[in-house]
């Protein structure tokens, strides 16, 4: 894998997270289609040899900047908040796992097809 491709799924990542801090419509489904089809391009882009690596980061980075952007407590609140957003982050790896993954396949079908 090249040095600079590892960091490309981190900034998608905290792009996605940035741009669904507040969707046009206050529901999950706009945010939910962004962060797959980010996850999905990412997954097109890498090939297949770093699908896991590149789906935590993506996962991870879009969580922690998604839900600390959103974050709106007081200072006394922020260790339970970290806690929390420590767990979803591990939730955010899985989906960016599997998001990564359907990109690479997608590419893989593409490539086979041509």
């Amino acid at each position: 894998m090249k040095s600079g491709r590892i960091y490309i799924s981190a900034l998608i990542g905290i792009a996605c997270g940035l741009i669904c801090t507040y969707p046009m419509e206050l529901s999950a489904a706009p945010s939910l289609f962004i962060w797959a089809i980010g996850g999905i391009l990412v997954g097109f882009f890498i090939g297949r040899g770093s699908v896991v690596l590149q789906g935590i980061q993506y996962g991870v980075w879009l969580s922690f900047v998604f839900l600390f952007s959103r974050f709106g407590g007081t200072r006394d609140k922020i260790a339970k908040y970290l806690l929390f957003v420590c767990a979803m982050s591990i939730v955010g790896a899985i989906g960016g796992i599997i998001a990564v993954f359907i990109g690479s396949r997608l590419k893989a079908a593409i490539g086979k097809n041509t």
